[in-house]
C-alpha cells in the first residue's frame, strides 16, 4: 500500500490519482488504434474520449456516493476529494453510457459502432484503476489464511475494518487504535505508535492487518484477460454492438465472484446478493440478449447478401 508516490513541500502526487491518468492515456490510446480500425480519426476520438472520461467520473463519484452518504453529512466538501479513492464502477459505466449517447446524438453517428470502439478499452483502464486501488488500500478483500493474503498497514481501510468488525486479537494493536478513534491520541502519536509496533521485535509480526484476499490485483488480471479478448473480437465483428454485447457478459461473470472475496462494507440488495452482483446479474441478461439479437441481424444481413 502506498497511498502518496511523491510528497514534496508543493507537491504531493496520490498512487491513485496517478493510476487514474494513467488509465485515461492507457484507455485513449487504445481507442485511438480500434477507432482507426473503424475509419475514425484521432481527433474524434479524443473528442469522444474526453465526453465518456468526464461523465463517467461524474457518474462513478455520485454513485459512490449515494451508496456512502453518511460518510460525507459530515463534512460534504470531501465529496470532491477524488484522489482519496471512491469511484464505483458500475455508476461510471452508466455515466460514460450517458456521455456517449449525448455524443453520438450531437456528431449524428451510430451508437452501437461508438460504443463498440470505447468498449475494447474500458477494461484496460478498469485494470489500471484496480491497481490503483490497491496501492490506495481501498476496495479490499476479506480476511484470509491462505498463502495469497496480503496485509496492509492497520492505519488502512482494511486495517479499520478488523478494528470495527472486532477482528484484532492483539491488546496492544486495539488500545493503539481505540486511542485515535476515540481522539485521545493525535494523529502524529498514533503513527509513532505504529511505527514503535513494527521496531518492536516481539511485536513487529502484528504491525500490518490480518491477511487479506488482494482481489484488486484478482480484478484487475481478469480485467486484462477481457480486454484481450475484445480487442481480438473487434476486428472479427461483422455487426455493431456485438463487441459491447461481449463485454456486458464476460466483464460481471468475473466481477460476481470478485465479490464474493470483497471485505469492505458492501451494499445490499437481496438477501445476501449485494447491488454489485445484482447489477452483474442485470448486465449479464442485457448483454446475452443484445447478444442474440446483433446475431439475428447479422444472420439475416448474411441471408440477403447471399
Amino acid at each position: 500500500m502506498h497511498p502518496v508516490l511523491v510528497k514534496l513541500s508543493f507537491l504531493t502526487l496520490h498512487s491513485y490519482g496517478m493510476m487514474m491518468a494513467l488509465a485515461f492515456v492507457g484507455a485513449v490510446a487504445v481507442c485511438i488504434e480500434v477507432g482507426r480500425r473503424a475509419g475514425k480519426s484521432t481527433q474524434f476520438i479524443t473528442d469522444l474520449s474526453c465526453w465518456v472520461m468526464v461523465s463517467g467520473i461524474i457518474g462513478a463519484r455520485v454513485a459512490h456516493v449515494l451508496a456512502n452518504a453518511r460518510r460525507y453529512m459530515d463534512d460534504p466538501i470531501t465529496m470532491l476529494y477524488l484522489h482519496q479513492g471512491g469511484l464505483v464502477f458500475y455508476g461510471g459505466f452508466i455515466g460514460a453510457a450517458v456521455g456517449m449517447l449525448l455524443f453520438a446524438w450531437r456528431k449524428h453517428e451510430k451508437r452501437l459502432q461508438l460504443f463498440d470502439i470505447v468498449i475494447v478499452s474500458v477494461p484496460l483502464g478498469h485494470a489500471l484503476g484496480r491497481i490503483g486501488c490497491f496501492l490506495h488500500g481501498c476496495c479490499f478483500g476479506r480476511e484470509t489464511s491462505g498463502s495469497m493474503g496480503v496485509r496492509f498497514p492497520w492505519n488502512s481501510p482494511a486495517g479499520w475494518s478488523q478494528y470495527e468488525s472486532g477482528h484484532i486479537p492483539w491488546e496492544r494493536v486495539r488500545n493503539l487504535m481505540r486511542g485515535f478513534r476515540q481522539g485521545i491520541t493525535d494523529e502524529s502519536t498514533f503513527r509513532d505508535g505504529l511505527s514503535q509496533l513494527a521496531s518492536d521485535p516481539q511485536m513487529s509480526a502484528y504491525s500490518r492487518s490480518l491477511p487479506v484476499f488482494p482481489v484488486q490485483l484478482y480484478e484487475a488480471a481478469w480485467n486484462i484477460v477481457v480486454f484481450l479478448v475484445l480487442f481480438w473480437f473487434f476486428k472479427r465483428r461483422k455487426i455493431d454492438g456485438r463487441v459491447v454485447a461481449l463485454y456486458m457478459i464476460l466483464y460481471p461473470i468475473g466481477r460476481i465472484g470478485m465479490e464474493l472475496l470483497r471485505g469492505d462494507e458492501r451494499m445490499p440488495a437481496i438477501g445476501a446478493i449485494n447491488v454489485a452482483q445484482l447489477t452483474s446479474i442485470m448486465m449479464i441478461v442485457v448483454g446475452s440478449t443484445c447478444w442474440l439479437l446483433t446475431h439475428v441481424s447479422e444472420r439475416k444481413e448474411n441471408q440477403c447478401s447471399g
